[in-house]
């Protein structure tokens, strides 16, 4: 289904990385949705007159690997499954179209908006830069030293950016996570993440209420390590631990999935 999807989005005009300088959105409100990849065409379908496509050297659907940290007791985990106002993820990302990586502290405010802040680097393998924490401490009273480099996630996104507005939707599709000797695959998933410099009409937003689909309030790592990690606190996440099963459990039966 998503290899029939994906031929969709050659229909789509493009937008290139030079005419999105400045515009990144990096201060920002988040919304998150959760839905079956068969649902990808339609969804896509309807998308088409009013949004623009990221491409990068001729390729429209980026790879990402994306290596977390956290401290041993998984503080930055907990701190969003307490549900606190202020928190934050740690990472180094490799986006592959372009072979760039940085570090990058996306924080969440008790105002509901999302700041990340970037730090270039030559390659994954690379340590942490002090300068990626200031302010940790304050935030979630984590100390450089006590992070530890955890759950791997690799992914192939999308980038779409709205005609008439400061619109910006990423789809991630082919999740694989994995932290140590334990790993999943997602394959009938797509994560779909949509950017809003304020409140604004959102076409994306409308699609999602038309087929029902309502935001969930998890992150890519707090899914992978409650999914992942069997001694972590995850009564939080059972919610869409639950959503996930329906998904898989439709699809096996052969019903409509949700």
């Amino acid at each position: 289904m998503i290899s029939g999807a994906v031929a969709d989005i050659h229909a789509f005009r493009p937008v290139f990385l030079n005419e999105m300088q400045g515009s990144e959105l990096q201060n920002r409100m988040d919304f998150k949705f959760v839905f079956h990849c068969s649902k990808l065409e339609s969804i896509l379908a309807a998308m088409k007159e009013h949004y623009k496509v990221l491409e990068i050297n001729g390729v429209r659907i980026q790879h990402y690997e994306t290596l977390y940290f956290d401290t041993p007791e998984h503080a930055l985990y907990m701190a969003h499954h307490n549900q606190r106002g202020n928190r934050m993820k740690i990472r180094i990302r490799h986006y592959s179209s372009n072979q760039l990586c940085f570090a990058e502290v996306k924080s969440k405010l008790n105002t509901g908006r999302t700041v990340k802040k970037r730090y270039p680097l030559e390659n994954m393998q690379q340590p942490l830069p002090a300068n990626v924490l200031s302010g940790i401490t304050a935030t979630c009273g984590v100390e450089y030293g006590q992070l530890r480099p955890g759950v791997l996630i690799n992914f192939d996104r999308i980038t779409f950016v709205a005609l008439n507005g400061t619109e910006r939707l990423t789809l991630d599709l082919n999740l694989e996570m994995r932290e140590g000797d334990h790993s999943r695959l997602l394959p009938e998933l797509v994560i779909a993440e949509l950017k809003l410099y304020k409140k604004e009409k959102s076409v994306f937003s409308e699609i999602m209420q038309d087929l029902r689909i309502r935001p969930w309030g998890v992150s890519k790592y707090c899914l992978a390590v409650s999914l992942l990690n069997q001694s972590v606190r995850r009564n939080n996440f059972k919610p869409i631990h639950n959503y996930l099963q329906k998904i898989q459990n439709n699809s096996l039966n052969g019903t409509r999935p949700v």
